[in-house]
């Protein structure tokens, strides 16, 4: 059986790389983007990573809501960021001159 070409990988969006914020559609309650908070990304293996392209996604045929998704997209960018800053600070800490 062949596969739908559509459902085969894209591109790639690290959320660890470029800060990034989720939001709302108002006026509809499955609807939500996500978008570089700087105007582009800042790494991006896809069409319109150095425009800025935004990411819409809806929930409506989803098992879970989209409030869910938020809450567990925005996790995971809090954790991608925050290993980024640990990771950040102890090469510093390593490269730095002794005396």
């Amino acid at each position: 059986m062949k596969e739908d070409p559509k459902a085969e990988a894209q591109g790639v969006l690290n959320l660890a790389t470029t800060a990034c914020e989720i939001l709302p559609h108002h006026g509809n309650s499955t609807l939500f983007s996500i978008r570089p908070k700087g105007g582009k990304w800042i790494d991006g293996a896809f069409t319109g990573a150095d425009a800025g392209r935004e990411f819409v996604f809806d929930a409506a045929k989803s098992e879970h809501s989209r409030s869910e998704w938020v809450e567990a997209l925005t996790a995971h960018i809090e954790y991608a960021h925050g290993v980024k800053e640990k990771r950040t600070r102890i090469k510093k800490a390593f490269t730095r001159e002794i005396g």
